[in-house]
């Protein structure tokens, strides 16, 4: 299996658009049946990122010379500042905007915690499920999944191993939680799938018969996601239905080049970490068309709107340039 750069940002496109739609709807059944069942359905955004990530990373890691501890250590750390880099300007502009409207730290963070100690957790992506906002418990789950990376990587150098990891961290999902995000939430396992789907060869795909049972494959989860009472953890599901539709993706790819979502994929890292916001902020301005697609468009661009104003502000304050100038003296260490 290959993805190109602009395949990722075409799919992380799609899962910000999903996401946008699943923090509006998945509670408002005002607006129907259908609306909210695609609401509820959209979660599965994490879990296209999270096999994006460890497809990403592991292609990177391919890279490295030898995999010695020494260049191991380095990229983890170069890939650690890459993802503060970004996420640090979304997290003070976020702080700032919404304490001047009203959504203090003393508001965002439950009164029983201590507000000082959450909000320098949150600046290190730690506050999980208490964070400001309540996506942020995204950023605990991708560190620690950073951090298990190079030992999950040591398991795929035989395909046998790597498969039968695959099934032990699949299982991990029918166990109680133990503490660790990465590993309650499933998040390891949609990694590690992505990290064993890199390993797999390019060969041309026969979609006349991969995007029918690709579709089948991914309705008959969702079906199960829906059923109330259903015996299997979502995490399960929503890892089956991503990768679903990253083969349905490759099927017509070359059919349709999706010029919206790759630009969408572009900013997808900051609008995930600013949109919600405006659901705290402004939820009588998103709710205000009574047509759902028309609810979404406004906090689409809102949200696109939002991530290119902060992208210039890093430009202009040479943000970038100091990530870049960071990341070549660790690559000369």
């Amino acid at each position: 299996m290959e993805l190109t750069l602009k395949d990722t940002q075409i799919l992380k496109g799609l899962g910000i658009c999903l996401m946008l739609w699943h923090h509006l709807f998945w509670l408002m059944p005002d607006y129907g049946a259908v609306t909210q069942a695609v609401g509820i359905l959209g979660k599965v955004c994490v879990s296209i990122f999270l096999f994006l990530s460890g497809y990403g990373l592991s292609v990177q890691y391919r890279k490295v010379p030898q995999h010695a501890l020494h260049e191991s250590l380095r990229f983890l750390v170069i890939r650690l500042v890459k993802l503060f880099f970004a996420y640090w300007p979304c997290f003070f502009i976020v702080v700032v905007a919404g304490s001047l409207a009203g959504h203090t730290p003393a508001t965002a963070y439950p009164s029983h915690l201590n507000t000082y100690k959450c909000l320098l957790l949150d600046f290190f992506g730690m506050t999980s499920y208490n964070s400001y906002l309540p996506e942020w418990w995204y950023m605990r789950m991708i560190v620690q999944l950073y951090l298990f990376f190079p030992l999950l990587y040591l398991l795929l150098r035989r395909r046998s191993v790597a498969i039968l990891s695959l099934c032990a961290a699949t299982l991990l999902l029918f166990l109680p939680p133990v503490g660790i995000v990465a590993v309650d939430e499933g998040g390891i396992a949609t990694f590690f799938l992505g990290m064993v789907c890199s390993t797999l060869p390019s060969r041309p795909m026969k979609a006349s018969v991969v995007f029918p049972l690709s579709l089948m494959a991914g309705g008959l989860f969702a079906w199960a996601l829906l059923q109330k009472d259903f015996p299997i953890p979502p995490a399960l599901p929503f890892m089956a239905i991503a990768f679903a539709i990253v083969a349905v993706y490759l099927c017509v790819r070359n059919i349709y080049h999706f010029p919206v979502l790759q630009y969408l994929g572009t900013l997808s890292g900051t609008m995930y970490f600013t949109h919600s916001l405006f659901i705290v902020l402004i939820p009588s301005i998103l709710y205000f068309p009574r047509f759902s697609p028309f609810v979404f468009l406004l906090f689409l661009l809102i949200s696109v709107c939002t991530a290119f104003l902060i992208s210039q502000v890093t430009r202009l304050t040479r943000w970038d340039r100091l990530r870049d100038c960071l990341v070549s003296r660790l690559s000369q260490i």
